[in-house]
């Protein structure tokens, strides 16, 4: 039971982080095309990415290392130690 939440976690924890890093990249985008718009609408794409989109990245993001972290425990693996 143990071992089939682990990897439903660890499932979860891949997903949702490579969403995050997909999201990075799509920041990114969006910063380098608000630099090169410039004047007001580059600002409002800007301001949008800081207010809201980063937002609920760094909310994914906390959710994925949740995941990661309840894995660790309940499978008693903890991958910075030596044995």
């Amino acid at each position: 039971m143990k071992i089939k939440i682990g990897e439903i976690l660890e499932k979860i924890f891949s997903i949702i982080m490579l969403l995050s890093i997909i999201s990075t990249g799509i920041i990114f985008l969006l910063f380098l095309i608000s630099i090169i718009v410039g004047n007001d609408l580059g600002n409002a794409i800007a301001l949008w990415i800081k207010n809201e989109f980063i937002n609920h990245i760094i909310r994914l993001t906390a959710i994925a290392v949740l995941c990661g972290l309840v894995k660790m425990y309940i499978l008693k693996e903890h991958e910075l130690t030596i044995k």
